[in-house]
């Protein structure tokens, strides 16, 4: 099953590993910015919608916390 989060859920969860200036709106831009690779948006009339992938955003905090303890 794909599971799906919304930006403020996402937030949570990096605050919850130590991201502590993670926040929804910085999480938007990053996805809109292809920075954060763990997310799409889509442009919808005027506005985006944004699909969190939650096992994306979990591999890739683990893939970070991994990086510090080396």
């Amino acid at each position: 099953m794909i599971k799906v989060i919304k930006p403020e859920k996402a937030a949570e969860i990096l605050k919850e590993h130590g991201y502590t200036d993670a926040n929804p709106n910085k999480i938007k831009q990053g996805i809109v910015q292809g920075i954060f690779p763990f997310g799409v948006a889509i442009m919808m009339s005027k506005h985006y919608v944004y699909d969190i992938y939650e096992a994306l955003l979990l591999k890739w905090i683990k893939e970070r916390e991994e990086n510090e303890q080396v």
